[in-house]
């Protein structure tokens, strides 16, 4: 991540929140810029992908290929959530995830040791719904 230039992030999983995320962070004032998606249903997102200029695709592994992307925003099962931190830190990319950040805390544990251990960024979202 460089200084004054937006962090270049993928975003995985296009449900409901995860089209909330995109849309916040394509705000001008965002220090992140949203580039690709990824979701299990492709053919659900091309719309908001093709009105939000996101690249498509369901292949988890090229995106954690792609050297373009420095940084994931996690908006999947929460019983995904330990295992794509962990795949995320072991490509070098950073992570915002929602709560939970997993479901046991040995999973939360062996995240956080992951990310650690390759020096990326772990923070964890919390959104209050009232």
């Amino acid at each position: 991540m460089s200084a004054g230039k937006p962090v270049a992030c993928a975003l995985v999983g296009l449900g409901r929140w995860g089209q909330r995320l995109a849309e916040a962070a394509s705000r001008p004032e965002s220090h992140v810029q949203v580039i690709r998606a990824v979701t299990r249903s492709p053919e659900k997102a091309r719309a908001f992908c093709a009105e939000h200029g996101l690249g498509l695709s369901g292949d988890f592994d090229a995106l954690l290929a792609d050297p373009a992307i420095e940084a994931l925003v996690l908006a999947t099962p929460h019983s995904q959530h330990g295992t794509q931190i962990k795949a995320a830190a072991a490509a070098g990319k950073h992570v915002f995830v929602e709560k939970p950040l997993a479901l046991t805390l040995a999973e939360a544990e062996e995240a956080v040791a992951a990310c650690r251990a390759q020096g990326v960024v772990l923070a964890v979202g919390f959104n209050r719904r009232f």
